[in-house]
Formats: structure tokens, C-alpha cells, sequence
């Protein structure tokens, strides 16, 4: 069976997306054996770490297709996989698309992974994605042999939305990068020192409006008169949305929020360790990494009860109805003030997140290219 996995969507500074394809490549290159005979298209080979081992066939996209090239990118990158892709995989059983991207002809036989629907429920922050989502999409869904999807929910987003059959969608689940562990106290003085923290709320990803952290700012100036000393803290985030939120913190007179920008990844896991609790009051997710992170690393996380959020946190987290500021103030005031809560808390979550491995990811995807490349497939 001869396998391809379009990594095209890599780049030297990965995305989200970029993340989750080195992560899958790296775990399926230990595990692939010779009957696979695996090929990976890859725009930024250097950013795939692939066991030598391995009977793993390396060949490079064009460069130009890496994301930090913008959306000219995007659509040359549609115009590769139409146009250029299918000729390279003409001697290729099966191409496997860690994204939602892929051919719309061809006789291969396609697995395609879709993490979310975003573009679908939130149109007005994703437009051009919206379009391809839409229009795009659906007849790419079609075609594939499997689909692959991120969670559950997801999972049936997908079937209600595009009308997939529930037999031709395959559910596997991310993981949290081994990186993410419960860090020691040297570490955590270094981080609160490098950027002026003491006790602290944190908030990760404030990239878009659905990440609903305009509530969390109305419900921390609630809960602060019984959190002295406590300041809400936000790592990373796309400009456009922190400046509505720097905007929002003045309007509330909120000088205990910190903006801290981009923080670099090898950094994350002692932010988490340091935190009193991660606030992730997402409207709605694919799946929800930086939950599943701080669990790995012991920090207490306040999330969501909607989407695939239970679906990743299990009993490991306390719930609260996004909609609600009332809720997410009591949440706050709750978890970091009860000494309890928040040791039950990490130890459920450092068990919960150690379900997840992106060797398991990995092996489930392989699972499903298997049963692809079986005879009588459909």
C-alpha cells in the first residue's frame, strides 16, 4: 500500500494546523513499516523531525506554498494540489490530508482530517475560508474515501452540516505536545520573574471574537473585589481582537489585565505551571489544545460547556456556560479561591491529559488509511 501525506500547509513557525501535520508525520514515520511505502509532500521539510529510520520517502512541495506568505499562499496552495498534485501521485493507493485541504480529481483514494467548522459558524472572521468552506469543501468531502475529524462534536458538525454518511467519519483525537508537563518551582519563578507576575488567571489564544474573552473581562471585574492581588493574564492573540480587548480593560478599569503578546512555545508549559488557573471560555472548538496543555502541566482549567470541551476535559475541569458572565464570575471567584478545587482540579487534569499522546493519534490515523486502502472500501 503506498501512502502520501500532503504536508504542504508546513512552515518554519507552524500554525496550529502546521503543528498538528509535524506532529502526525514525525509519529507516523516511527510506525509506518516498508509494506506502507510512505511518501510526504512537505513545503518546509526542515520543520518535520522523521525517524532515519524509517522507509519514509521525503520529497518537497514548492517553498512558496508555506503559510507565512499570506493568502497569495493559500491560493497558489489550491492551485498545487488541483493542477500539479494529482499528476505526482499517479503511482499512489491512498493521499492522507492532515487538513482540510485536497484534490477535486483524481482516481487516488483521499483521507481527509477537517479540525473544525469555524469558517461555517463564524463566516463574518473567516471570509475567504468561508468561501472555500462552502463551495469548496463539500465536493472535496464527497469524493474522500474517510473523513477525519478532531472530536465527536466535530464529528457530527460535519454529518449534520455537509450530509457525510457517520460511517464514512472517523473520529481521532490531538494531544497536548510532550513538552507540556508540570514544571518545577525554578522554572516557575524564572517565568513569573521574565514577565512580572505574581498570582494570576490566565487566558491563551485571544484570537477571534468566538473566543468570547470580552465576557471573561466583564466577569473578572465582577469576581476581582474577592481576588486581591490577582491579576487576568493573556498570552498571544491576533492584534485586531487584542486591541477590542485592550479597549474593553480601559473601558472596565481593569489595570490587573496584562497583555503579554506572543509568548514563545517552549515558555508555555512553565506559564502553565505558574497559573492559578487557565480561563478558556470558548464559544465553540474543534477540539480545545490549550485546555488539554495546562492540564498536562497541573493548571487548574475553567472551560466551556459546549462544543467538544467536555468531549476533551472530561471530569478533569469546571464547566461554565460561556453565555453567561454571572457564571463565569462565580467559576473564577470558585476555582481560585478553593484550595481544594484547585488541587482536585490538577490532579484529574495531569491524569485526564495523559489519555491523549500524539503516538496514539498517529496510530488511529493509520487505523483508518488501513481500512481505506482494504478491498471492498467504500
Amino acid at each position: 500500500m503506498r501512502i502520501s501525506v500532503i504536508a504542504s500547509l508546513l512552515d518554519r513557525r507552524p500554525s496550529g494546523l502546521g503543528v498538528y501535520t509535524a506532529n502526525v508525520v514525525r509519529e507516523l514515520s516511527k510506525i509506518a513499516s516498508p509494506k506502507h511505502k510512505l511518501t510526504v509532500f512537505a513545503s518546509c521539510p526542515s520543520g518535520l523531525e522523521i525517524d532515519q529510520s524509517s522507509a519514509i520517502s521525503l520529497k518537497e512541495a514548492p517553498a512558496f506554498l508555506q503559510p507565512r506568505f499570506g493568502k497569495p499562499a493559500a491560493l497558489l496552495r489550491f492551485a498545487w494540489t488541483q493542477v500539479f498534485l494529482p499528476f505526482k501521485l499517479y503511482e499512489q493507493d491512498i493521499a492522507y490530508c492532515p487538513t482540510h485541504h485536497g484534490m477535486l480529481r483524481g482516481s487516488i483514494k483521499q483521507v481527509v482530517t477537517v479540525h473544525d467548522l469555524l469558517p461555517i459558524r463564524f463566516p463574518s472572521q473567516y471570509r475567504l475560508q468561508h468561501q472555500y468552506f462552502s463551495f469548496v469543501l463539500p465536493k472535496l468531502l464527497d469524493r474522500a474515501a474517510a473523513v477525519i475529524a478532531d472530536s465527536q462534536n466535530t464529528k457530527l458538525d460535519i454529518h449534520n452540516y455537509y450530509k457525510i454518511p457517520l460511517h464514512k467519519i472517523f473520529v481521532v483525537h490531538c494531544a497536548a505536545d510532550a513538552q507540556y508537563k508540570p514544571c518545577e518551582a525554578v522554572a516557575v519563578r524564572k517565568i513569573k520573574q521574565l514577565y512580572g507576575l505574581q498570582d494570576f488567571l490566565l487566558v491563551v489564544g485571544a484570537s477571534y471574537a468566538h473566543k468570547n474573552i470580552e465576557r471573561a473581562l466583564e466577569a473578572f471585574a465582577r469576581a476581582k473585589s474577592v481576588l486581591p492581588g490577582v491579576d487576568l493574564v493573556v498570552a498571544g492573540g491576533r492584534p485586531a481582537y487584542l486591541g477590542l480587548l485592550r479597549q474593553k480593560a480601559k473601558a472596565l478599569k481593569l489595570p490587573e489585565v496584562k497583555f503579554l503578546g506572543y509568548v514563545p512555545p517552549e515558555e508555555l508549559p512553565a506559564l502553565y505551571s505558574a497559573a492559578g488557573a487557565l480561563l478558556y471560555p470558548s464559544l465553540y472548538e474543534g477540539f480545545g489544545l490549550p485546555p488539554l496543555e495546562a492540564m498536562a502541566c497541573g493548571c487548574p482549567v475553567i472551560v466551556s460547556n459546549t462544543s467538544s470541551l467536555p468531549e476533551v476535559c472530561g471530569s478533569a475541569a469546571y464547566y461554565v456556560d460561556p453565555s453567561s458572565i454571572d457564571s463565569l464570575a462565580e467559576a473564577i471567584a470558585k476555582v481560585m479561591l478553593d484550595d481544594d478545587v484547585k488541587h482536585s482540579l490538577r490532579q484529574k487534569g495531569v491524569e485526564r491529559a495523559r489519555l491523549f499522546s500524539w503516538e496514539n493519534t498517529a496510530m488511529n490515523i493509520m487505523r483508518v488509511l488501513e481500512e481505506v486502502g482494504s478491498a471492498g472500501h467504500v
